[in-house]
């Protein structure tokens, strides 16, 4: 069982080591900001693509309007090191994925596209509804953001998620295998989650266990 204790140390640690990783970035993030605007302008999706791009911007200004005003910063922590790296992986990192699927030629078809592009709207919208009710802390948001581009690159490639899965706290795996539900590693993935709940809450495993047998019964009448 994971303690209060035990989950604050990995809480701490990758605070620490994300803190490390994105330093750098977090320095170039407002420096880089035209460029990256430039470079998405010259990405053109087609028209049958566009409300779907644009969908995925109104959950970003969503966030970014957190704290009650749009000013390209997601303020979601007390700690400014937090904010401005959620801010880099959820508007330049999730930027950067929309643009990737319109250019990666492994995603041939229109559907496929879209599907994808709503993969990430889910990313974004399930963040910041986690956030909101306290679900997911915000330092989580950057092994969030890698995690959900690594499966989501295990499933263009036809990869089971579940290992990448296993290897997330409960927080993140929750969010990314609830997203991937076409992928071939799901029904595995969410047995996985559950096991990490059941870890989290050992006082509530009965009561699920039961939920999950009058659901079965219900089905069979």
């Amino acid at each position: 069982m994971l303690t209060g204790a035990t989950l604050n140390k990995i809480s701490a640690s990758l605070r620490y080591n994300y803190m490390k990783k994105y330093t750098f970035l977090i320095l170039l993030l407002f420096s880089c900001a035209a460029n990256a605007a430039a470079n998405f302008d010259t990405i053109k999706p087609p028209i049958q693509r566009q409300r779907f791009h644009d969908k995925i911007n109104e959950e970003q200004k969503l966030l970014d309007k957190a704290d009650g005003k749009i000013d390209g910063a997601i303020k979601v922590s007390g700690n400014e090191e937090i904010n401005l790296a959620v801010t880099d992986v959820l508007i330049r990192r999730v930027d950067d994925m929309q643009n990737a699927i319109e250019q990666n030629d492994k995603i041939k078809a229109n559907n496929e596209k879209v599907r994808y592009l709503t993969y990430i709207e889910s990313l974004v919208k399930t963040f910041r509804a986690n956030w909101r009710s306290n679900k997911i802390k915000p330092v989580f948001a950057p092994v969030l953001v890698d995690n959900f581009e690594q499966i989501m690159k295990a499933t263009i490639d036809s990869i089971s998620m579940a290992p990448f899965i296993k290897a997330m706290p409960y927080e993140v795996a929750l969010i990314n295998a609830a997203i991937f539900i076409n992928n071939k590693g799901y029904q595995e993935s969410k047995n996985i989650v559950y096991l990490k709940f059941c870890a989290l809450n050992p006082d509530k495993v009965l009561l699920t266990l039961l939920h999950l047998t009058a659901k079965k019964v219900l089905l069979i009448v």
